[in-house]
């Protein structure tokens, strides 16, 4: 029975795979732990472990891999080929595979895992485990628009159910893999929400000390005990999944948090313990690197809107290579002024928005005095499409504005 371990990271996250396999390997010396590059090998790479097979993502097959290199932005392309890479380790021979995020770190034996797969094909774990005590239930509202489970972890077995799970997500994953809310689609995450439904071999793993997170430590205490710790008491902490850790910032949780967390100190110590294992294996190194698709050939920016607008477009270019500045998709986006040299797209969100901001306020004084004008239906209907017309993949006739089409509405 052959178990593999495996995970997904670009040049600028090495030190948190190899963080990662290092806690793996302790434990599981004799299984395997394979890493997918979604990047190109840095020049000056050396692997910092035999044991770890690494892959660079180019090598996976990935059929028109430089037109999903486009069309997906970092997190997207890292996410989206994750079931692809699992149907690569089942090739090579695997039995069963277990996915893990780089920034997660094993701290006991996962043989339960891989005994669940004994009759499980798919194991899943939840986000939370109960319902939460705050009164704008924030994690809950995050999570019917993110999913139900927590997609840094997955566990497959190489059973005909498990094969076909990853075939059908393979293919949502390929062709629909954005984060668009609005859309109602993150990444890999949002479709598992299906997964019970259709796949009766599902297994959804309850054990409170498998993947701890920011988002479930407010049901999860966690104590230290010996040379481990333990989740409300009494059960094993099994691996702590450390979601938007920033290692400039070793004792805080998560840049990621909407409920303030409290930080005792037995966390404090895990997050120092696991700021000093990163620091260990190239933290500071590996971080400069930059991402080998976020430029032309000409070396300028591709915007978040130039992919988008590529995704919806793609049957207009044949065979040409996106990424080429002097190529068909380029002039048209430049002619259209859809290129710009810096792309602050994915620092605002509906959750931090400058409501000071006097652009903001400008916008804001046009559209409220409108219902006066046009009348409160009017107004809705405009706000419904002003609401579609804001998802960027609604939007190919900004890039071919001579067509009659309408736009995509299956976004």
């Amino acid at each position: 029975m052959k178990c593999v371990a495996c995970t997904i990271v670009s040049a600028n996250y090495l030190h948190f795979g190899w963080t990662l396999a290092e806690s793996f390997l302790k434990l599981h010396p004799n299984d395997e732990f394979h890493l997918l590059l979604v990047d190109r090998l840095p020049e000056d790479f050396t692997s910092r472990d035999p044991r770890v097979r690494v892959l660079e993502v180019e090598k996976l097959g990935l059929p028109a891999f430089r037109s999903l290199a486009f069309k997906f932005d970092v997190m997207e392309l890292n996410t989206g080929v994750k079931p692809s890479f699992l149907k690569y380790l089942f090739a090579t021979g695997a039995d069963k595979v277990i996915y893990f995020d780089p920034d997660i770190y094993i701290f006991q034996s996962v043989e339960l895992i891989y005994e669940a797969l004994e009759s499980a094909s798919i194991v899943l774990t939840p986000h939370i485990l109960k319902p939460t005590p705050d009164p704008e239930h924030v994690y809950e509202k995050d999570l019917l628009g993110t999913g139900v489970f927590n997609l840094g972890f997955v566990a497959v077995s190489n059973s005909a159910q498990g094969r076909e799970f990853l075939d059908w997500w393979e293919e949502r994953c390929l062709t629909l893999g954005f984060s668009d809310l609005r859309a109602g689609l993150f990444v890999d995450q949002k479709w598992v929400n299906l997964v019970p439904c259709f796949f009766d071999k599902t297994r959804i793993l309850r054990h409170p000390g498998c993947n701890v997170a920011y988002w479930n430590l407010h049901e999860r205490p966690l104590s230290a005990s010996g040379d481990g710790f333990l989740i409300d008491g009494s059960w094993p902490l099994i691996f702590f999944h450390f979601s938007g850790y920033t290692f400039d910032l070793p004792d805080q949780l998560s840049r990621k948090l909407r409920v303030p967390q409290h930080v005792d100190e037995t966390l404090r110590r895990v997050l120092l313990f696991y700021g000093e294992r990163l620091r260990d294996n190239g933290a500071e190194s590996y971080q400069k690197y930059a991402y080998a698709y976020q430029h032309f050939s000409n070396g300028s920016l591709i915007p978040l809107l130039a992919r988008r607008l590529y995704s919806v477009t793609m049957d207009q270019w044949g065979d040409q290579d996106p990424f080429y500045a002097n190529g068909d998709f380029h002039a048209a986006a430049r002619k259209k002024g859809i290129l710009s040299k810096q792309d602050q797209s994915g620092h605002y969100s509906s959750n931090n928005l400058p409501s000071n901001d006097w652009r903001i306020r400008t916008i804001d004084r046009i559209l409220f005095s409108l219902p006066p004008i046009i009348g409160g239906d009017r107004y809705t209907m405009l706000m419904k499409y002003l609401s579609f017309i804001s998802i960027l993949r609604n939007q190919r006739r900004l890039l071919l504005a001579g067509e009659s089409r309408s736009p995509d509405r299956s976004a």
